[in-house]
């Protein structure tokens, strides 16, 4: 065969051959498939990133849970301390109360409408339950504990449950967290009562009643506080505002209005505070202006109160300033039985427990932050009723952190011509 004809049929050959596997219905190549090696790789690399993930997401549920049940908690048992103070201070006479030892305890008293009325723990709900004797309802909860601890006037160290001789009590509650990371809040109410008292000598008590604040978060020259909603002529109010750095020189209440200073003041060059008071006009203002110079945070407050001596309420005033996560709140001297003992602080920064002044054996009035971070400031106030005339003693706010701080400690003096209510003390 010759050379050519040979080429010719191995081209041929080499054609057909293509045309086998690449036309005619024949793939040039079959797809490739997943092994089960392959399969059982992806499966584990995918059970793992859920097992990172997964948590991830049940924590973030969890957190959000416990936040929420949290702030659900510490608002009923505003409504409870505020309940527990309100009521408790205009008690005329107690006529039962469970033994300190007792977490559901309970209280009966007479109010000054001479209505016997009770507050214990229900038997179904674990709520805290309210109302005239033999009709009572539910007020909040659930709470897993009321216990009362009750003391004559004289002594705050020995309880007792003699009913003819308790002048003054302390109510601790523990409302329950139900989310999976939440914790429970223990609130502690005090009241000092009138039970008993022999008013022919006349004499009163001061009661703090109600406090608003304001912030600013950013930096500004001015603060505008409202005045508290239940102002009457008459009524005492105090007004606190806090900068941050050095305002001394300019911070100043509104003009015209009244305002007289207790004590303004700096430390550091890190932080402010103004402390002033006046009496409620007939007409007073619905709000107040403080201000100053240059653009700095703040945060204010003013407080109001009843039963005070109407012509010098101020019966002695302290002040203190240093560095410290345990600032001191000094010690004043009462000239007059009944006063009432106002902390005031305020701190640089923002390392605070939001409504936890820190101050042992007080009512709680505020403890909050102008914002978040450098250049913020933070104050907070609390108070206490000093039955007798002497020294007050010191006590200390409580911080995150050391911080620069102020302080002023204020003796409020009661109406020496009486016409006061009961006192009462809330501490969350």
């Amino acid at each position: 065969m010759m050379p050519d004809t040979k080429r010719k049929i191995a081209v041929r050959q080499d054609i057909g051959h293509r045309r086998r596997f690449c036309g005619f219905g024949y793939p040039q190549s079959r797809a490739r498939a997943l092994t089960l090696m392959e399969i059982i790789v992806s499966l584990a690399i995918m059970a793992i990133i859920f097992a990172v993930i997964v948590p991830l997401f049940v924590t973030m549920r969890n957190s959000w849970d416990s936040k929420q049940a949290a702030a659900e908690a510490l608002q009923n048992g505003r409504v409870l301390i505020d309940h527990l103070n309100r009521n408790l201070s205009k008690a005329v006479r107690v006529s039962a109360v469970s033994d300190s030892a007792e977490t559901n305890g309970y209280i009966e008293f007479e109010d000054n409408d001479g209505n016997n009325a009770r507050y214990d723990v229900n038997g179904t709900g674990s709520y805290v339950e309210f109302g005239l004797v033999g009709d009572l309802s539910d007020l909040a909860g659930p709470v897993s504990q009321l216990q009362f601890t009750c003391y004559d006037a004289c002594d705050f160290n020995t309880p007792i449950t003699d009913v003819e001789s308790i002048r003054f009590v302390k109510v601790q509650t523990t409302l329950t967290n139900p989310a999976a990371l939440g914790q429970d809040k223990t609130l502690i109410a005090s009241a000092y009562l009138r039970t008993n008292w022999n008013t022919s000598g006349g004499g009163s008590q001061v009661t703090y009643e109600e406090f608003t604040e304001k912030k600013r978060s950013s930096g500004g020259s001015s603060l505008t506080i409202d005045t508290p909603s239940g102002t009457s002529e008459g009524d005492l109010l105090v007004a606190a505002v806090v900068t941050d750095w050095w305002t001394v020189s300019s911070l100043a209440p509104p003009v015209g209005e009244g305002w007289m200073e207790i004590n303004l003041d700096q430390y550091s060059n890190a932080v402010t505070l103004g402390v002033w008071w006046k009496l409620a006009d007939a007409s007073e203002s619905p709000s107040h202006q403080f201000t100053w110079s240059g653009s700095v945070q703040a945060y204010g407050w003013i407080m109001r109160f009843t039963g005070h001596d109407p012509t010098d309420p101020i019966d002695d005033w302290a002040t203190d300033g240093e560095s410290s996560s345990t600032p001191t709140s000094p010690a004043v001297t009462a000239t007059v039985d009944n006063c009432l003992i106002l902390r005031l602080g305020a701190f640089d920064d923002d390392d605070i427990t939001v409504d936890d002044p820190g101050l042992s054996g007080h009512t709680a009035i505020t403890m909050d932050e102008s914002n978040l971070g450098s250049g913020t400031c933070s104050g907070g106030a609390g108070y206490i009723q000093q039955p007798s005339i002497g020294d007050s003693g010191t006590s200390s706010f409580s911080l995150t952190a050391k911080e620069q701080y102020r302080a002023v400690t204020i003796a409020i003096a009661p109406d020496p011509e009486g016409g006061g209510g009961g006192g009462g003390q809330i501490l969350p």
